[in-house]
This record gives C-alpha cells, structure tokens and sequence, in this order.
C-alpha cells in the first residue's frame, strides 16, 4: 500500500464514521461475524479495494461506541480533539521511553504530570503514564512492596517472618487481586474488607482489619481505598482511610482510576477528600474525560520512587541521559506510544473549565436518572449513586428476575448496550454515565425501552403453563 492509498483509506474511515453518527446495530455472534470475514492470514497481499472493502466491514460490525445507546463500559464516545492527537501520535510513531526521541512529548508528559499531582497532593509529585488502571494499579503496588518490605527487590518475598498482605474493599477492582498475583504476594495475599450498602469501604473497618491481621502475625504493606468503584461508582471513605494508614505506617493507595477526575471539579472534587494522604494515586483520562483509550497515569507523593523500585541495570544501551529527563526508568514498559498527544490537544480545545463542565454535565445526568427510577414504580434503585453510575432493577410483574434477558434482546436488537452486575438477589442494570449530552428525554427512552421488553418477558412467564 502506497502512502497516498493509506491516505485515501483513512480519509473514507473518518467520512464512514461521521456518516455513522449515532446510529447502532445488532450484536453479531461469532460464528456469523466468523463467516462474514475470511479469517485466515493471506498468503500475498491484496488489493486496495478489498483493503477498503475490509476497512467498511470493520466499521459496520465494530461495537458502535459512539452511539448514546452505548451505555456499556465505563467510556464511550470521544472528543475530536482525541481524534486529532491520536492522529498525531499515529504519526510521528515515537517512543516515550528517551527525551532523544521524544523531545516536545517528554515535556507536554512532564508539564502534566507537575499539573496533575498537584491537584491531588498541593504540590507536585512525580508520575507517568500507563496502559490503563490495572498497570497503574500494578506498578503502586509494586513500589508499597518495595517500600515496605526492603529485601523484596533483590530477594523476592521468601525471607520476610511475617506474611505481607494488601486490603482492599470487597468492591474494588479485579486489577488489585491480579496483582497480588504477579507480585507474589498470592491471591490469599488480599483481604476483601467488607463495604456498606452504598458500596464504601470506611475507615474503621480498615483499622479492624489492620488488626486482625496483626493478630495472625501478618503485615499489611499497603491499603488500596477506591474512587469510584466499577459497579456502584462509589467512593471509599478516602479521608478515613488515609489516616488510618498514616497512623499504621501503611502505605496507601487510591485507585482512582474511574472517579479521580472529580479533581478537576469545583462541584464535585470534595469525594476525592483525603485523597491527598496517598502515597500513590491512579488516574485514567479515557474514562470520563472523553479521549481514547489508554490515557492513563500513576502518581507517587514522593519524588524518585518510581525510577528507584525498577532500576534494574543492563540498560545503559538505551538511557544515556544526565538530566533525568527520559521517562523509560519510571515505566513499566520500555516501547511506549506518545498518548500524552490526545490529552494535550484535548486539554486546549477544552481546558480545564471544560472539563470540570464535563465532568458536572455527567453528575447532572446520573441525578436525572436517578429521579427518574425513583419516581417511576416499574424500578428501584440498588444503591444510592454517588457518581455517575446508576444501579437499578427491573420490577417485573411476575416477580421473576428479567434483567439478563432483556439485556440480550437489546443486544440482539441494536437498541440499547447496557451492562449488568449481580448481588445477593441476583442481576442488575449498571448504567455508565460517561457522556455530557445524554438528555432526560434519552434516559426515559432507555427506561422506556426496559419497561416494554420486561412486560412482554413477564406476560410469556404468566402465560405458560404452571405445572400440578
């Protein structure tokens, strides 16, 4: 393919998906999205037109993510000026691990990293970005590890008397547990601490469970409090916590990778309170700021740590710099594309007033829902939102539990994406919340949508025959 057909390629891909707008479409099984595709790798290369060819096809069956009805996932349709920086960074194909090869995105990196740390700790900390929040959840994790237990970089874990662990909520995100896993610290290496009705991990039942563990001769290396949970968009009692673990000794880590963004709030940045007792903090842009994904950051109270818990040498082929200006040494991966790009050209079309009105927009449409289902006797409510997430049930006139399979017919329907959880009486519908511009109009249509599916599922059920 020639530069000038890529062009042309391009071009059609950006046209197709304005032409797209917010139309949706079914789901599409495997086998029938299988064998609407030829999935074999060919052997030769092939022409233009069936390179375009395969460009449309892409675009017709991908998830239509920038649809309103795509309400699945804790992101959805992104900024324009995402469009341009990934664009850009697609581009100029640099990698951020050397200043030497990536001068002006270092610097737009550094300048934000200053910026943003500052917003959660009143002055500037030290940062990077990441893939994403289970990365950045990895690598805090793994600096509390170092941190506390000091033999564990050179010797692992197997000298230590006391068994170390991590406490995290009950409703915190599968990444904490992973990590246990990859930093030996095992799967019984987290204990879950139970969290109230609303989803919120508090402080005291932290410190009972601090000293619980004491009680098994254990060691608690760090403590993870969560800034908008995944299900329930709930935050953690952030200022309890931290001074719980600043007492113990404990490292403590927010993971806010979904609900840190209220920072940029006036309105709402008082749910991160005690956000600035952390000894790390995650932070993910892709969610609901609007920009493509990864756009994400670890942040760490105290300068060198990041450098200092991977610096493992043999890399002296690569990192020549005196000035500490490379950021591969703070990284978890050496190849790194330029996705500060996407947030700083976002950042300029939007500022950080846009942003905050964003942000403000998505709280406004989660209340909106929220009276919505409370005034409405065919839902309830499942928690009482603190963010942007709506938790509900269907109230099926049969009594029985619908959600699953309303979910599927809207699926299958293209009429709406919507996700579901499940507690101890079964599936619920968990909303995202993570566009300005849905309308009250749009969230009684989804309402609406549920009601008349639910009611047919609920006349099927008591019409069938009951058996004697």
């Amino acid at each position: 393919m020639q530069k000038s057909d890529a062009t042309q390629v391009i071009l059609k891909i950006l046209q197709q998906a304005e032409d797209s707008g917010d139309k949706t479409h079914r789901s599409y099984g495997p086998r029938e999205l299988g064998g609407a595709f030829d999935l074999a790798p060919s052997k030769h290369g092939q022409r233009l037109v069936e390179i375009e060819q395969f460009v449309s096809d892409y675009m017709k069956f991908s998830s239509p993510t920038q649809s309103k009805a795509f309400m699945n996932q804790l992101w959805s349709q992104v900024e324009p000026s995402s469009l341009v920086g990934e664009v850009l960074a697609a581009v100029t194909n640099t990698s951020m691990y050397t200043y030497e090869v990536a001068p002006l995105a270092t610097l737009l990196e550094q300048s934000l990293v200053k910026h943003l740390s500052s917003k959660v700790w009143g002055e500037a900390g030290d940062g990077v970005m990441t893939s994403g929040g289970t990365a950045s959840n990895l690598q805090a994790l793994m600096i509390a590890r170092n941190e506390r237990l000091q033999e564990s970089k050179e010797h692992g874990l197997s000298g230590g008397v006391k068994k170390p662990y991590i406490l995290a909520s009950k409703e915190a995100h599968y990444s904490i547990k992973r990590a246990c896993n990859i930093l030996g610290l095992g799967h019984a290496g987290l204990i879950e601490v139970e969290a109230d009705s609303d989803g919120r991990m508090m402080g005291s039942a932290v410190e009972s469970a601090i000293a619980e563990v004491e009680k098994l001769a254990g060691h608690v290396v760090a403590v993870v409090a969560t800034a908008g949970t995944t299900v329930k968009g709930a935050f953690d009692d952030i200022l309890g916590i931290g001074e719980v673990c600043k007492r113990q000794k404990v490292w403590f880590h927010v993971d806010g990778a979904y609900g840190a963004s209220v920072l940029l709030s006036e309105s709402h940045r008082d749910l991160m309170q005690g956000g600035s007792l952390a000894d790390s903090v995650s932070w993910d842009f892709h969610k609901m700021l609007g920009l493509h994904l990864p756009a994400a950051f670890v942040f760490v109270r105290k300068k060198g740590l990041l450098k200092k818990s991977l610096a493992s040498g043999n890399d002296d082929y690569l990192f020549h710099d005196e000035d500490d200006l490379d950021l591969g040494p703070k990284s978890l991966q050496c190849g790194r594309r330029a996705d500060v790009v996407k947030l700083w050209l976002s950042w300029m079309a939007q500022g950080e007033r846009g942003f905050s009105e964003r942000i403000d927009g998505l709280f406004n449409a989660a209340s909106v829902m929220r009276d919505l289902i409370e005034k409405d006797h065919n839902f309830v409510l499942v928690a009482k939102p603190q963010s942007i997430n709506v938790c509900f049930r269907y109230n099926s006139p049969d009594g029985i539990r619908h959600e699953k399979s309303i979910r599927t017919r809207m699926l299958e329907e293209g009429s709406a994406i919507l996700n579901y959880s499940e507690d101890s009486q079964g599936p619920f519908f968990r909303l995202a919340i993570t566009r300005p511009d849905l309308t009250t109009s749009d969230l009684r249509g989804l309402l609406d949508l549920i009601s008349t599916i639910g009611g047919e599922y609920a006349s099927t059920s008591r019409s069938r025959p009951q058996l004697r």
